[in-house]
């Protein structure tokens, strides 16, 4: 293909992608809430802060994750306070065909938690890709009972079962309950590859149902992303990547004690997202990143908000040096609905985008810089990932609203010691102007309730990730630490933990058998506790206990193609609040198959 055919086949790609984006450009969200499955997997620590243009992590899936490398989730956060029971050790053996491939996962244990997952792409020639995925995760039973405790100097929010302040059947209000919580998700994605460039699409469902002692909750969404993005061959003069997302989702939920019982939300998410401008050379171009995200919610609240950047900079990549310097421009805007729904915090206009990279060792060691800020609203689906059994129907005041940093300032170092230890340690400061925390309120009518809110508050943290691979032991492991200022400033509201993170290591014989141990854990939080009466509110200090949780697992592969696996979780049975109030039952077992056709 000549030069002017390329270059006539790519504007014509672009023309067609910014005619189908100009019905959306005010609306859009600021998450990707769709999978994308691929057969690459990255495991180059190296490589993690590179400056390349990105699309968002999905973060509305960061709620069950797992951990193998032919995966249906992509999820950074390692967090030990996100929610994350099931980590499982299966890894499917790497397939010698190529083409047509068939790859599930299945299980459930005690308590009831079905796994299923399942990939599978057909044999088809041509530029033309695709597959078709699934998976589902539940929590089915039991419930630990939680009630707030008073030590004398702080108030402490346990579990009487298991530190001797009654039982399960106490009349303290916090017995324990049955309930069940639960996502699924499913879709087909594809791609075209062309001499140039790609165009991609995803498209699928996704689905939770949640249920607690107030609360019975069914939201169900369809979601499609379509994305175009340029190549980068030599000789080309011009960069662009740009992709389109769309959710429609609907929230029915059952609220008992309540005049009409049900309460309904539906919800319109859109998103554009581009990078684009001219290629000077192999080693830099200048490009303009544009994003813009908006949330409709026509049906009972009638409210909007969204969010829009502008971001010119400058990419330069040559010898040891990575240099990307960038200006944001950014908005926000809200309005409509007589219920409350946001509160958006105005803010600053300006932030920086600097990312400056060097590699100090060859192959082994970058020093990297990043200073960065921003704004971005909140999406009802950001909400659920946190908590699913909120109970906004219930809740007096604006359960929505953006989060912005006025500025993130973050240094580390990362790479490899004899290319099998990997690590990436860093530290850094953020400003938040307006950020989500959790929250814990007492009221004399419905006891403890799960209560959150935006605030404003500064955090220094520091994280040490690690990996190591050799042929019979694997194991990978992240620490984070984080002060705050939360307690001293605001009330009500619970810090993340100052510790917390994971550990796991996998050892196997002969490549057949296979056995593990993890632990996530997390150190107390501190905040406060608001208590509600009939003569005012006050705020109390509280804690919510730390945790760690302890499993095992072993796997045993018949073939490369089928094997049987088994994991135990929480095997001290202690009461893990990764949401504050709600704790799964405690030690559980999980055993199923995987099939890599």
């Amino acid at each position: 293909m000549t030069m002017e055919r390329r270059i006539y086949s790519a504007a014509l790609g672009f023309a067609m992608l910014a005619s189908s984006c100009f019905p959306v450009l005010l609306a859009g969200q600021s998450i990707d809430p769709t999978v994308e499955v691929t057969r690459d997997y990255e495991a180059k620590l190296m490589e993690a802060h590179k400056p390349l243009f990105k699309m968002p992590v999905a973060d509305s899936l960061q709620h069950f994750d797992l951990e193998f490398d032919y995966s249906v989730y992509d999820s950074p956060y390692k967090g030990a306070y996100d929610f994350n029971p099931y980590l499982l050790n299966t890894r499917p053996a790497p397939s010698p065909y190529s083409g047509k491939s068939f790859w599930l996962k299945a299980g459930a244990g005690y308590a009831l938690q079905p796994v299923l997952d399942l990939v599978w792409t057909p044999g088809l020639k041509g530029r033309f890709r695709m597959s078709v995925y699934g998976s589902h995760r539940s929590y089915i039973g039991r419930y630990r009972g939680i009630r707030d405790v008073f030590d004398g100097s702080q108030v402490r929010l346990e579990d009487p079962y298991r530190t001797g302040y009654g039982s399960r059947s106490g009349e303290d209000g916090s017995t324990a309950w049955s309930g069940y919580d639960m996502l699924t998700s499913a879709g087909v994605n594809g791609s075209v590859v062309w001499n140039g460039g790609e165009f991609s699409f995803d498209a699928g469902y996704y689905g939770v149902a949640a249920k607690d002692t107030v609360l019975t909750r069914g939201y169900d969404a369809f979601d499609v992303k379509m994305r175009v993005r340029s190549d980068d061959a030599a000789g080309r003069r011009f960069f662009y990547d740009a992709g389109i997302r769309y959710r429609f989702g609907e929230d029915k939920a059952d609220i008992a004690g309540t005049a009409g019982g049900r309460g309904y939300l539906a919800e319109h998410l859109f998103g554009l997202r581009a990078s684009l401008g001219p290629v000077f050379s192999a080693s830099s171009r200048a490009l303009v990143d544009v994003d813009f995200n908006f949330a409709d919610y026509p049906v009972l609240y009638g409210a909007y908000a969204g969010d829009f950047s502008l971001t010119p900079r400058y990419a330069f990549s040559k010898n040891r040096w990575d240099l990307d310097l960038g200006l944001k421009f950014a908005v926000t805007m809200n309005g409509g609905g007589a219920v409350p729904l946001y509160d958006i915090a105005g803010g600053q206009y300006v932030y920086p985008d600097v990312r400056i990279g060097f590699e100090a060792v060859l192959g082994h060691m970058d020093i990297y810089m990043d200073l960065s800020g921003g704004n971005s609203i909140t999406s009802w689906s950001d909400f659920m990932a946190r908590n699913r059994f909120f109970n906004q129907y219930a809740y007096s005041s604006d359960f929505l609203g953006n989060t912005e940093e006025r500025i993130r300032a973050e240094i580390g170092i990362a790479g490899n010691i004899a290319s099998r230890l990997g690590y990436d340690l860093r530290a850094g400061y953020v400003n938040y102007a307006n950020a989500f925390l959790d929250g814990v309120a007492s009221d004399p009518a419905f006891g403890l309730v799960y209560s959150p809110d935006y605030a404003e508050y500064q955090m220094f943290h520091a994280s040490l990730d690690l990996n190591w691979k050799s042929k019979a032991f694997s194991a990978d492991g992240s620490f984070t630490w984080c002060h705050t200022n939360i307690q001293d400033r605001i009330g009500g509201l619970f810090a993340p933990p100052a510790l917390s993170g994971y550990v796991n290591f996998i050892y196997n014989w002969n490549s057949r058998i296979y056995a593990g141990i993890d632990c996530r854990f997390a150190s107390a939080r501190k905040g406060g506790m608001t208590v509600s009466s009939y003569v005012g509110n006050s705020s109390v200090p509280a804690v919510i206990p730390g945790y760690a949780d302890l499993g095992v697992s072993l796997e045993y592969k018949f073939s490369r193609s089928f094997s049987l696996w088994l994991h135990g979780g929480n095997l001290l049975d202690m009461a893990v609040m990764r949401t504050p109030l709600y704790a799964e039952s405690g030690v559980n077992f999980t055993a199923g198959i995987c099939l890599n056709l």
